[in-house]
């Protein structure tokens, strides 16, 4: 997998990876995801093909998350970039669920470089925390998907005070309600 970003999940039975491969299909992109047999067993089974939605045009597969039941995979569009949520369906199923943009997105901003995927700690109920680095912008996007209304919104934008030259936001990672951003 010429690229390839790899994503394991912590919670999610049966056992799940996901592996990016943005350069697949001359550049257009893709992520493979392969599920353990029986859910513990070394012997791995692939399971589904993610091709991009329309929104993204390249580059899909450049970073993966995976939690519980939600995959996100980012990949660059003519907007700046784009990160398409799939979701579990059952016996090996994983369908498109939504395309996440930055709401202040530019063509250059890289949006969906990298991702991570946790629950969100400061809500009472079961929300899922997305966060998404935009590099080329020197930003991070909160995403927060609410369970109750089955919709994703933006909670904030944490940007760089070292100036838009840095990439802040190439690497990202949140867990137990801490993001660390590189």
């Amino acid at each position: 997998f010429e690229g390839a970003e790899v994503s394991t999940p912590e919670f999610t039975p049966p056992a799940v990876v996901v592996i990016g491969a943005p350069g697949h299909d001359g550049g257009a992109g893709a992520a493979f995801v392969y599920m353990a047999a029986d859910g513990t067993s070394p012997d791995w089974t692939a399971e589904t093909l993610l091709v991009p939605d329309a929104s993204a045009t390249s580059s899909f597969g450049q970073s993966v998350a995976i939690f519980g039941d939600v995959i996100a995979v980012g990949g660059t569009n003519s907007s700046g970039g784009v990160v398409c949520i799939y979701r579990y369906g059952g016996a090996g199923n994983w369908s498109f669920d939504d395309a996440l943009m930055a709401s202040d997105a530019s063509p250059d901003d890289s949006f969906g470089f990298s991702l991570s995927l946790y629950r969100d700690l400061t809500s009472s109920f079961e929300a899922v925390l997305l966060v998404v680095g935009a590099p080329d912008s020197s930003a991070v996007y909160l995403k927060v998907f609410d369970p109750r209304s089955e919709t994703w919104a933006e909670n904030s934008k944490l940007t760089s005070t070292s100036g838009s030259d840095i990439q802040f936001g190439y690497s990202v990672s949140c867990y137990e309600g801490t993001v660390a951003v590189g």
